[in-house]
């Protein structure tokens, strides 16, 4: 636990974090918010234990005018949760209204083919004018065909070690708790990717002292003093190579960032599977496991982007994929 909690609540607020992680959750980012109202609740003085008030909630959620929707969102949530809990334990709290959910106005930057070749081209040919041993440039190439080959987080990418990569076999493993929703998986990759993981691998091997334990629990991805990269340093040096390519970001949440590369990844495959003879209502659920996605509903948003981009994969004929499109998709009953 990363938090240390001080308040009234604070005992109901562990019990629920450790609750919550027996059950398979990481319960990280809740983990945050439950020590923000913590702290909340002590520097204001709430110090009733006859339960969660409305008063504290209505306080605590309004704190921040600049909040966006969605995070406030996720604070009723977590409070709820938490309400919830107590309420189980014989603590009665108050449960806060749940708003209309907030409309989600971020759209996914797709990159096209050529755009993808182009990136892959930058960043090998990145250089710097100074010497930096940390710098990730000596990975970076590999690493982002990594994520575009197994539609990978970048989490997921910077946390693996040599022994999670299987050349011969062609498989890359994501352990459960390095994913964002504790799922492990055996990805399956291309041969190309395989070889240029191979080049990787040997020349970093060349270049960077071996550690202590062997290099099967090396980090995978490093920089030239061997050290596991961080996601800063790697989006930094991505939004870099965008700039060398042309194509210019507005920000994490605007995009494109490093996470589009996953977004385009599932495109391109929807894409391809299509015109191998797979149609987008048969690939959907395998494109599902693939990502990680803990239902199918996750992956139904770019079933759209790719009717919308590819709208010539869409056959007028095709009445039940289409009938499926309409209604959003989010019901698993459907498929086999």
């Amino acid at each position: 636990m990363k938090h240390i909690f001080k308040s009234c609540f604070a005992d109901y607020m562990i019990g629920i974090i450790k609750a919550k992680r027996q059950l398979g959750y990481k319960y990280e980012e809740e983990e945050g918010t439950l020590a923000n109202l913590d702290t909340y609740i002590v520097d204001n003085g709430f110090n009733s234990l006859s339960g969660l008030t409305k008063e504290l909630c209505d306080s605590w959620i309004h704190k921040n005018k600049e909040a966006k929707p969605l995070t406030i969102y996720g604070n009723i949530c977590v409070f709820n949760s938490l309400s919830l809990y107590m309420n189980e334990m014989g603590v009665m709290s108050y449960m806060c209204p749940y708003p209309k959910y907030p409309d989600c106005e971020y759209v996914p930057y797709i990159f096209t083919h050529e755009e993808i070749q182009k990136i892959f081209n930058c960043s090998d040919e990145m250089t710097f004018k100074l010497f930096n041993p940390k710098s990730p440039f000596m990975a970076m190439p590999a690493l982002m065909r990594c994520a575009y080959g197994t539609g990978s987080r970048l989490g997921e990418i910077i946390s693996a070690d040599e022994k999670d990569v299987d050349i011969d076999n062609l498989l890359f493993t994501v352990h459960k708790e390095k994913t964002k929703n504790g799922k492990a998986r055996i990805i399956p990759f291309d041969i190309s990717l395989g070889e240029v993981l191979k080049q990787y691998l040997h020349h970093k091997r060349n270049v960077v002292k071996m550690p202590s334990e062997g290099w099967e629990c090396s980090s995978l991805f490093t920089n030239l003093l061997g050290e596991r990269l961080k996601k800063n340093v790697v989006y930094h040096n991505f939004i870099k190579i965008l700039k060398a390519c042309g194509i210019m970001s507005r920000g994490t949440r605007q995009g494109p960032n490093f996470h589009c590369l996953r977004h385009t990844m599932a495109c391109h495959s929807f894409y391809q599977m299509s015109h191998c003879g797979i149609d987008l209502y048969a690939s959907w659920p395998y494109l599902s496991v693939y990502l990680g996605h803990q239902s199918l509903e996750s992956t139904e948003k770019y079933v759209r982007l790719t009717s919308e981009l590819y709208p010539e994969l869409i056959h007028k004929d095709d009445i039940p994929f289409m009938e499926l499109i309409k209604k959003g998709g989010n019901d698993e009953s459907q498929f086999p």
